[in-house]
């Protein structure tokens, strides 16, 4: 990425949807920052030397300490994860009008209401609004 460009990331809000650059990411899976293709172009608009180049002292301080550049460098190595045999429970499709789904849509209201009344509520009721 070109250093003008850069700037304009960082102070333009339009620069996204005038770019398409970062505009057209959620909801859909994206690589991290600092990703690279096979070619070993980046994939998105921070290199990973550029995510380096942005840490703090402190962080710095902490990577040199373990002798890691990286955070990401704290996690395997894609090669030496393998290929997982499991599916993704979120992909998991829960069948209508099933006693799971019942279940499942009783959980979701009790949550909805009690964050509901941990936020909105007394300060002084704020532990008790998660209390059933």
């Amino acid at each position: 990425m070109q250093e003008e460009d850069r700037e304009r990331m960082n102070s333009d809000a339009d620069y996204s949807k005038e770019t398409g650059v970062g505009y057209y990411v959620y909801p859909f899976p994206q690589w991290g920052n600092g990703a690279v293709d096979s070619s070993g172009q980046p994939i998105t608009p921070n290199s990973e030397e550029q995510t380096i180049a942005n840490f703090n002292s402190a962080e710095k301080e902490a990577l040199k300490e373990y002798e890691m550049e990286n955070w990401v460098d704290w996690f395997p190595q894609t090669e030496d994860l393998g290929i997982s045999k499991h599916g993704q429970a979120f992909n998991y499709s829960i069948p209508a009008g099933s006693e799971l789904q019942i279940i499942q849509q009783k959980a979701d209201d009790l949550t909805e209401q009690r964050i509901t009344q941990a936020i909105l509520g007394d300060p002084a009721n704020f532990d008790q609004a998660w209390m059933i």
